[in-house]
């Protein structure tokens, strides 16, 4: 490998390359590969480099560094223990699947209609074990009681203890939907409620934590997710079962979905084993938004890249692969886009960047995402991005990201606010120079709207025949607001009727120099700041008034 900047780079041992693609980031641990997409740290290197899994890189690199790695034993009866619960869990399993596959009684065949009317076919029922709870209070404690004790059931999940004395089953009349570890051991279930009148009980339940199951740790279908061929090298995480579900049953053998908790930093880590990018197709209201928004964090913070599938409104994932077919969702799945421009998207959906505060608070709000993205490249990318949606400098942002720079920005803002209401008062107040303003600058130059909107009038041939906007005098400001519409609102004509004209050139050229630096030589911005310096930009309007602005155009137009 040779150096590179901060990084090292080489020609990619993942796919067939001769110009250089791969870098080391020594300061955050990670490799990334710009060619093929393939990243992590050093323990994906091995997995996928070397074949090994998870276990057996962790026991490479300490053997290579010299660090020994102690193991807990568990005690023969705590293996026991784990044993039998087990063997409690597969055989609930298998009672629960033979009460939906084989219904006895009206409410079990409710539920197996129920499954069918979701989408769930017959072979997926049987592929994926799903089952059925019967509505009584002790099915489970009644069947299992032969074989385990109720201190097992208990651990297991499976039943829960009266207040009275006693136990009672904890999922009654609900479809069963069995949870696998890695390893494909049942470890846990999640109950959907099949009582629409009951509005009190939790439309999904999920066992409690146990010795087996965490629901933090552990995502539905991933025993079956990571055994996809490696033409898909992502994993899509969905919120829920009955979504992972129909994607299984539809081809995308890769989706996973989260267990009645919100996306973890254990989630995440558990998923780069694994892959080295995440898809996240949450549902599209606001809550599944949010979601997105909160995975963001334990992922990008481990180096996994990630990405956010968008669907239509109303429609979860379930919903939009049954009404439109696999080949849909898997255009959607093309189209996903990185976290930090979805982020972007819902953002600025939500704000309008129109004043000092509301930038400063986009910024706010975008920063902790930016903080997050452990890619220094992609993040830089960002920055870039996030810097001209604000138009403001580079390192302004990067400052601020490290706690330097809050006071800048601010004063930033205040000040193109400031110089943008400057030009509104020449534009009222000086239709002579207007012509000069109208071609050096447009619309697009400004941030504030209510300006925009003004400079687009001031300037069109409509303006020049109305006589208040033509002539621009004091004594006739008032007679533009009746003119006003949403476009050209009166606290901007209000305010202009207040100000007198500003005089420092020192702010004239700022505005200028700001809005048109990016289209002229900086040897001629600083001609042009000098000139503005020496002389008195007062003197030069008022003959512009005299010449309807022709002066003050050629004189100007020298210094651009």
């Amino acid at each position: 490998m040779k150096r590179s900047g901060r990084s090292f780079k080489s020609v990619c041992p993942f796919h067939d390359e001769k110009t250089p693609s791969f870098h080391v980031f020594p300061e955050s641990q990670l490799f990334k590969c710009f060619g093929c997409g393939i990243s992590g740290s050093v323990y994906t290197f091995l997995m996928n480099y070397e074949h090994m899994d998870f276990p057996e890189a962790v026991n490479a690199m300490a053997d290579r560094a010299g660090i020994p790695i102690s193991y807990k034993e568990e005690s023969p009866d705590e293996k026991r223990e784990k044993d039998l619960l087990y063997s409690c869990l597969r055989e609930a399993s298998y009672l629960y699947h033979k009460n939906l596959i084989n219904p006895e009684s009206k409410p079990a065949e409710t539920a197996l209609e129920y499954a069918l009317s979701r989408g769930i076919k017959e072979e997926t029922i049987k592929k994926y074990q799903l089952g059925y709870a019967h509505c009584g209070w002790d099915f489970i404690l009644r069947n299992l009681r032969r074989d385990f004790k109720e201190n097992i059931m208990e651990k297991a999940g499976l039943i829960i203890e009266s207040r009275g004395g006693g136990y009672y089953d904890f999922f009654r009349d609900r479809l069963m939907i069995p949870i696998f570890d890695i390893k494909s051991n049942v470890i846990a279930f999640g109950g959907r409620k099949l009582d629409t009148a009951d509005f009190e009980a939790p439309k999904f339940i999920n066992t409690k934590e146990t010795p087996l199951h965490s629901k933090g740790k552990v995502l539905y279908l991933l025993n079956i997710a990571k055994h996809e061929d490696s033409s898909k090298d992502y994993i899509i995480v969905v919120e829920g079962y009955i979504d992972a579900l129909i994607a299984h049953q539809e081809g995308f053998k890769n989706v996973v979905a989260t267990i009645g908790i919100s996306f973890t930093q254990d989630h995440a880590l558990l998923l780069k084993k694994y892959t080295g990018k995440v898809l996240q197709c949450f549902d599209p209201d606001r809550a599944g938004i949010d979601a997105a928004i909160r995975s963001s964090e334990p992922l990008t913070k481990i180096g996994l890249s990630f990405e956010t599938i968008s669907l239509p409104a109303g429609k979860d994932p379930d919903d939009f692969i049954r009404e439109y077919g696999a080949d849909a969702f898997q255009e959607r799945i093309n189209q996903a886009k990185p976290i930090f421009e979805f982020v972007l998207e819902e953002k600025l959906k939500n704000i309008k960047l129109t004043t000092a505060d509301s930038s400063v608070l986009f910024l706010r709000e975008m920063i902790p995402f930016l903080k997050n993205i452990s890619d220094p490249v992609t993040k830089a990318v960002y920055v870039g991005k996030l810097a001209k949606i604000l138009d403001v400098e580079y390192n302004a942002i990067a400052d601020t990201m490290r706690g330097q720079n809050e006071e800048k920005i601010n004063l930033y803002f205040n000040k193109t606010e400031e110089l943008e209401q400057h030009i509104a008062i020449y534009l009222i107040k000086k239709p002579a120079f207007r012509p000069y303003l109208k071609n050096k600058l447009s619309p697009n130059h400004f941030n504030n709207l209510e300006i925009k909107a003004l400079f687009a009038y001031l300037t069109s041939e409509e303006a020049k025949e109305d006589k208040a906007y033509s002539n621009g005098i004091d004594e006739e400001l008032p007679l533009l607001i009746p003119l006003c519409t949403e476009n050209l609102p009166q606290e901007i004509i209000r305010f202009a009727q207040k100000r007198k004209i500003p005089t420092d050139e020192s702010k004239i050229y700022a505005l200028i120099s700001r809005v048109i630096r990016t289209s002229i030589p900086k040897t001629e911005i600083q001609i042009l700041a000098e000139h503005f310096l020496k002389h008195s930009l007062k003197k030069e309007l008022e003959e512009a008034d005299r010449t309807n602005g022709k002066q003050l155009e050629d004189r100007l137009d020298k210094y651009f």
